[in-house]
Parts: C-alpha cells; sequence; structure tokens
C-alpha cells in the first residue's frame, strides 16, 4: 500500500490524470465485454427454444415469424452492439462474435438434423447454409433498425428460407420408391 501512494506522490497532475483516464478506460472495456457477454446470452436464450427445434423447413419459418415478433419488440441487441463498440474493445467483440457464432453452430444443427433425416439434400453445406441465413438475417435485422421497419428483415429472411427450400428434396426423392 505504501509503494502505491508512492507512485502516486510521483506523479504530477497532468500524469495523475493521464493515470485515471486510462484506468477509467480500462473499466469502461471490461464492462463493455460482460454487457455484450450478457447481451449474447440473452440472444441465445430468446431464440434458444427455437434453434433447438429447428429440424425442418416448416421449423425455420416458425423460427423466421418469431424473429419478426422479437424484432418488433426489441430489435436485436448483439448485432447493434457490434456496431456500437469502439475498435479498442477487442473483448466484447470477441464476446459478440462468440455470441453469433453458437447461433451459427445452432443453426448448422437443425440443418444437421433434416439432412440425417433426408429433409435437406446430401450435398447440401449446413454449415455454409447457416452462414448465409445468419449473415440475411443479421443484415435484415440491421437495416430494418435503420429503416424503422420489418420490411428488411422478412425480405432477407424470405431469401434465405428460399435458398434452404431449394436444397430440400422432395418427399418423393426422400423416401425409397416402391419398385
Amino acid at each position: 500500500m505504501s509503494e502505491k501512494r508512492g507512485t502516486e506522490r510521483r506523479l504530477t497532475t497532468r500524469g495523475a490524470a493521464t493515470r485515471r483516464r486510462i484506468v477509467a478506460a480500462a473499466a469502461d472495456l471490461a464492462m463493455l465485454r460482460a454487457a455484450a457477454a450478457l447481451q449474447a446470452e440473452r440472444v441465445l436464450a430468446a431464440h434458444g427454444p427455437l434453434l433447438e427445434a429447428l429440424d425442418s423447413l416448416a421449423a425455420m419459418r416458425s423460427w423466421r415469424d418469431a424473429v419478426l415478433a422479437l424484432n418488433r419488440r426489441t430489435g436485436c441487441p448483439l448485432g447493434a452492439l457490434v456496431y456500437q463498440l469502439p475498435r479498442s474493445a477487442r473483448g466484447a467483440r470477441t464476446a459478440v462474435g462468440d455470441g453469433l457464432e453458437i447461433w451459427r453452430r445452432r443453426i448448422e444443427e437443425g440443418l444437421v438434423r433434416m439432412q440425417a433425416r433426408g429433409e435437406l439434400a446430401p450435398g447440401a453445406a449446413p454449415a455454409d447454409i447457416a452462414l448465409a441465413v445468419l449473415s440475411a438475417v443479421q443484415g435484415g435485422l440491421l437495416l430494418s433498425r435503420s429503416a424503422k421497419s420489418d420490411r428488411p428483415l422478412a425480405l432477407a429472411f424470405d431469401m434465405a428460407l428460399a435458398h434452404v427450400a431449394a436444397q430440400v428434396r422432395s418427399r418423393r426423392a426422400a423416401s425409397p420408391s416402391k419398385a
């Protein structure tokens, strides 16, 4: 403790002010990381049950409807946070990125279940489709926020689901034929 007092006494007034600004900035960045992690947790909790149920095109459409309803109430705090974080907030950006990656993986897991059941074509790439879907959703959320309208999100989501639907095998092709 006495060493700390000695350091503070040796600082000039300007040096002490600089030190306080540095410490305050560091504290702000730590709080940003915690806030980003909390927002990621909230978003994933809100989408959790729907993402766990993703195992068909119908389930994906239900998720779409739920995302639109959530957007009307709150928007996407996770996506919005990305654009508000300073470049220096690496820890917070990492927390947001981690949350988005979990979200992408959950979409991918649903697509893998669809593929295992034979609904999604064997040649489809669940990881790539999941990334495209999440990209469309996040882009739609961002544009919806700036337009103060659900239309960009609905259009982006519908386009992403049309891409998924193009990868869905017809029931006739998915079931073995009886010759």
